[in-house]
């Protein structure tokens, strides 16, 4: 029997939070310690919803951090009956890098994934996405007096997948990181 697990995330306000990474992790039978296998991720909708399929019946912990908020945990059980019960999860402030992915000829590069070099407890490596407009805000700790901010953005050339970079080295909190991608 396969179940699914699905839900919500929202801001301290109750506002759906969009295209952020919600991560599932197996949990052991007492419910505390992970087993240690590959997460699994998926983003949220527009309206802030997840769905995970599939899953055998178990406990799992289920996890997101988005813009402008801190981890956000939630244990829950998987019954191999299927229930009507949403997996919540709100999100709470915390610092972010904020700024604009762009191209070398200045345009905004929307989709680009954006990460920091500091991976995050309980769920490794935050990527984001930037907007149609380039703007991105990634989550951070705020342990360290700098973080190394990576852009990445992949596109077809000629017929292949090309890759474009940039990298830049910036303190908790700014909002005005401003990242070119060259070709």
């Amino acid at each position: 029997t396969r179940v699914r697990l699905y839900g919500r995330v929202v801001d301290v306000d109750e506002t759906p939070a969009s295209c952020l990474p919600v991560h599932i992790t197996p949990l052991a039978a007492d419910g505390e310690e992970p087993i240690p296998v590959a997460r699994h991720a998926v983003y949220t909708d527009t309206a802030g919803r997840f769905e995970f399929r599939g899953l055998p019946p178990g406990r799992y912990r289920v996890a997101a951090a988005g813009h402008r908020s801190r981890v956000t945990i939630v244990d829950v059980d998987a019954p191999a009956q299927p229930t009507d019960d949403p997996v919540v999860l709100r999100l709470q402030p915390t610092k972010t890098i904020c700024g604009t992915v762009r191209f070398a000829d200045g345009k905004p590069a929307p989709g680009a994934q954006v990460h920091l070099n500091e991976p995050i407890p309980e769920l490794g490596i935050v990527v984001t996405c930037s907007d149609h407009e380039g703007r991105f805000e990634v989550p951070c700790t705020g342990g360290r007096d700098a973080y190394d901010v990576f852009a990445r953005f992949a596109t077809l050339v000629g017929g292949r997948v090309a890759s474009i970079a940039s990298q830049r080295r910036v303190a908790p909190g700014r909002a005005d990181v401003d990242l070119v991608l060259n070709f």
